[in-house]
This record gives structure tokens, C-alpha cells and sequence, in this order.
């Protein structure tokens, strides 16, 4: 009885070791490889382009995290509101899952870089 559990422990601790060695990526890891940056999306880009044909708005961007980032003159209301219009502009484009923050434009600031230092405006978080 003793061999054939050592028999069985070996075969087991063999095919662990061998399955080690495999180096083929599971089907779960090449899909997370290709899910791609909401930046560098062609449909948000072509979202993005469209977004900053918009007269009111004087700077955009779309973060790595799935945000859309607006830049408008603060004229004291709330921009929620114009957040959830261009939530609509996006869905002409099926973007991926982005949210849109409408930030008060500040021409000595530069949006991508002070973004966390910003006022924000208005916000949306888009259901498409």
C-alpha cells in the first residue's frame, strides 16, 4: 500500500513539475492581453474627435482609465447636464465604457498633467 502512494505522489509531483514547464498562454491570459487602452481605441478616438468639434469645449482627452476628459469655460452652472448631451454625441461612436467629466478650463494648466488639481464642472457616467 505504501508503494502505490509513493507510485502516485511521484506520477502527480511529474506532471506538476512538467506542467510547469509549459510556456503556451491560457486562453483567459491572451484575452486580457487584448483588451486594449481606452486612449488608443479607434472608435473613442474618432469619439474624441468629434467631442472637440463641440464650440464650448476648449480641450479634451480620454485617460487610460476610461475618462473623458472636457475642458469648458466655468460660467457658474452645473455641466452635468452638457456631461450627460455628450455621453449621447459618444454613442454614435460605441465607444468603450467611458465616463465624462466636464473640468473648468484654466489656459495655463495643462489638462493630462494637472488633471487631479482640477475644478470639475460637471460629470456623467455613461450607460451605453
Amino acid at each position: 500500500m505504501k508503494k502505490s502512494n509513493h507510485i502516485f505522489c511521484t506520477t502527480i509531483l511529474i506532471g506538476t513539475l512538467l506542467s510547469c514547464g509549459n510556456t503556451e498562454k491560457s486562453e483567459t491570459t491572451k484575452a486580457i492581453e487584448k483588451v486594449e487602452i481606452p486612449s488608443e481605441n479607434a472608435n473613442n478616438l474618432k469619439a474624441l474627435e468629434e467631442i472637440k468639434t463641440e464650440s464650448k469645449i476648449k480641450n479634451a482627452f480620454i485617460s487610460d482609465d476610461s475618462i473623458l476628459y472636457v475642458e469648458v469655460l466655468d460660467d457658474g452652472t452645473s455641466r452635468d447636464g452638457y456631461a450627460d448631451y455628450l455621453c449621447q454625441v459618444l454613442l454614435d461612436f460605441k465607444p468603450i465604457n467611458l465616463e465624462v467629466k466636464v473640468m473648468k478650463f484654466e489656459p495655463k494648466k495643462d489638462l493630462k498633467n494637472d488633471i487631479v488639481n482640477g475644478i470639475i464642472l460637471g460629470e456623467s457616467n455613461c450607460k451605453y
